[in-house]
């Protein structure tokens, strides 16, 4: 069975209000009054935290971050960088969370070998490397054991 996905591409948007849109789809998914989506975004310049942290790394910054739900430490999101946030069942997918991550590192390393980039998994921490450097960081914020709000294999998707 393959499964459709709803991708919203909304452009250059503010990170709060893409947060909310979020929150939004996560109790819609959780009710059955929505599909696994996945937002595609370019946000402004914003800092993220994550449950993490550490002080060291953000502390001095000129403005504010945000303390968000998702593992990992401090991330620097804005204009040049697609952020993808999934909202999805797991459940259709086994529950199976670290494989399903492992599934969003293979299509990305997927991707890049349609543009001639030899990206790998890196060894020690989560996303997506070409060569010493990271291209693609992975943050999950678990809901339930079932949903998740974040950053697939042969899946149909339809753009809105």
């Amino acid at each position: 069975m393959r499964a459709i996905w709803l991708v919203l591409d909304v452009g250059r948007e503010e990170y709060d209000r893409v947060l909310e849109w979020q929150h939004g789809l996560v109790s819609m998914r959780q009710e059955g009054l929505a599909r696994d989506t996945i937002i595609l975004v370019e946000h402004p310049p914003v800092i993220t935290v994550g449950k993490d942290g550490h002080k060291e790394n953000f502390a001095g910054l000129p403005s504010k971050p945000h303390f968000v739900e998702r593992g990992g430490d401090v991330t620097y999101h804005g204009p040049g960088q697609l952020v993808a946030y999934f909202v999805f069942n797991l459940s259709r997918r086994g529950r199976d969370l670290h494989q399903f991550m492992n599934n969003i590192q293979e299509g990305i390393i997927r991707a890049l070998a349609n543009y001639k980039v030899d990206a790998k998994r890196g060894e020690e921490y989560t996303g997506v490397w070409v060569g010493e450097k990271k291209i693609a960081s992975i943050g999950v914020a678990v809901k339930q054991l079932d949903y998740f709000s974040w950053r697939g294999d042969q899946c149909e998707y339809e753009f809105v």
